[in-house]
């Protein structure tokens, strides 16, 4: 299938896109890096997120150049308001700005979802599972935070779902992308948490031991919701990049032991699409 993730750089900005979504020329999309930012100290250089603990002066200025480097007008934005639930929102025009230059959301809004050429939807990470979801034929997307708990809960079926119910989705047809995210190797958890996801994932490789040790393949546990919820195998993309190896160039709550910016996710309809 060729590449799965390309890295771009734009004046000193660093960001990610994804052939599988490029190539349909239907959507704007990145997931960025650390680089091309002014934040400092545990945050530098590009953080996108002010819940972090950094400046909202630095974020909002981060946001700006990150913008400006693509192209985008930020007030296009709309951000959500994650909690590590499974919550799924849906955006119209009438939440433009929202999380940026108006007011967030209150309610959770781990996945959101919209149909509105040219709100960009806006996620965070920093370990965490990213999945961008596109509808060709409905034109629609969906813009998922997959932690365990939303791992655990398939948050990505209930997008699929949402999908379905609001835009007339058929699964058959979307394309996903699972973004850079902490891997199989780097993500060791209690032997409760790895006993869960044996049993929700049974023979999908996702819950394993190694040397006395516990791990957990969130990617694979994503992949498998997604093809449960219809998706064909072929039109699903794994970028395969691993936050917390590449922690001099992602963001890893891991490899920073709690101390680190966060990353964004963005994902828009192309507006000028005949």
């Amino acid at each position: 299938m060729g590449e799965k993730a390309v890295l771009h750089r734009k004046d000193q900005v660093w960001y990610y896109t994804f052939p599988l979504l490029s190539e349909t020329g239907l959507t704007e999309h990145a997931f960025s890096t650390r680089k091309g930012g002014i934040s400092e100290g545990c945050f530098r250089f590009m953080n996108l997120s002010a819940r972090s603990g950094d400046s909202p002066e630095n974020v909002r200025r981060n946001l700006s150049i990150f913008c400006e480097a693509l192209g985008w007008d930020p007030a296009r934005i709309v951000a959500s308001n994650q909690t590590h639930s499974t919550a799924v929102k849906e955006v119209t025009e009438k939440d433009r700005g929202r999380g940026v230059f108006l007011p967030g959301f209150t309610e959770d809004a781990d996945a959101l979802i919209t149909n509105t050429p040219g709100l960009i939807l806006m996620t965070f990470y920093a370990d965490c599972v990213p999945v961008y979801l596109l509808d060709p034929v409905n034109r629609a997307i969906g813009l998922v935070h997959s932690g365990w708990r939303g791992t655990f809960g398939r948050i990505a079926q209930k997008t699929v779902e949402a999908m379905e119910e609001r835009y007339h989705s058929d699964p058959a047809d979307l394309l996903a992308v699972i973004a850079p995210s902490i891997c199989e190797n780097c993500y060791g958890v209690s032997e409760e948490l790895y006993l869960k996801f044996d049993e929700a994932f049974p023979g999908a490789s996702v819950a394993k031991q190694r040397n006395g040790r516990f791990y957990l393949h969130l990617q694979q546990a994503v992949k498998e919701t997604l093809m449960e919820s219809g998706l064909q195998e072929p039109h699903i993309a794994d970028a395969g990049l691993c936050t917390c190896c590449n922690s001099d160039l992602l963001f890893s709550h891991r490899a920073s032991k709690g101390k680190r910016g966060l990353l964004a996710a963005m994902f828009s309809i192309k507006e000028n699409h005949a």
